[in-house]
């Protein structure tokens, strides 16, 4: 029987001025490292991101360094409400 390896699936979103969301990227990774974070936002950067005014992220020290070191934009935590769909209403 084969077996299964846990990965890092993560994903980049682009929020442009109207609102509207854009995925800009994906990749899936051993591990959550910095330098697995630092190669995946230079690979945004080669394929034309530019001009990232803030970026939103969970708390993971690697991805701040990360984003420091390659975006060098301002960084905040992500809060669940920024992760729900426009519209979104809670069934609760």
């Amino acid at each position: 029987m084969g077996t299964c390896n846990p990965k890092a699936l993560v994903i980049a979103y682009s929020v442009h001025e109207t609102g509207r969301r854009e995925v800009i990227g994906l990749d899936i990774g051993e591990t959550e490292s910095e330098a697995f974070w630092v190669e995946f936002l230079r690979s945004l950067r080669a394929r034309g991101l530019a001009g990232v005014r803030l970026c939103v992220s969970d708390q993971h020290q690697g991805l701040k360094h990360a984003i420091a070191r390659v975006l060098d934009c301002p960084w905040r935590a992500l809060h669940g409400a920024l992760c729900r769909p426009p519209g979104y209403a809670d069934p609760g």
